[in-house]
């Protein structure tokens, strides 16, 4: 596959982990949504794409950014995002990993991630069913 083709073709997947994960938390009401984890996936990608170092100072700013939001949440009372924290994370990683060529194992994290992110209820009912035995 030439060069540009390739480009292309991470960043068509890097946009559409993002959206796939994103549209989960939006239809789940959550404030950062399709955008936001599109961009983060986005961002993960063009980084690895200029330099792998970059990608590590990306993925840390992404770090701190997250770290700076729960903060802001608690300093006004409001819930903590822990999940949609960790998931955003989760797809900027993703979107370094397709910048850096790994195509299969991405598609299939980024599935278990929407499907982990959409089966709270479920997950949650099998957790209080569970006893000690």
């Amino acid at each position: 596959m030439d060069l540009p083709l390739l480009l292309a073709v991470k960043v068509a997947v890097s946009v559409s982990i993002g959206l796939l994960i994103g549209l989960e938390r939006q239809w789940a009401h959550k404030e950062a949504g399709v955008r936001s984890f599109a961009i983060a996936s986005l961002l993960g990608t063009l980084a690895w794409l200029v330099s792998p170092t970059l990608a590590v100072m990306e993925v840390a700013m992404i770090g701190v950014i997250i770290v700076l939001v729960n903060v802001y949440s608690l300093r006004n009372n409001q819930p903590l995002e822990i999940t949609t924290s960790l998931a955003l994370a989760v797809t900027n990683v993703l979107g370094v990993l397709i910048g850096s060529g790994f195509f299969f194992p991405v598609f299939a994290c980024a599935i278990v991630v929407t499907a982990l992110l959409s089966w709270k209820t479920e997950l949650a009912a099998l957790t209080s069913k569970l006893t000690v035995a």
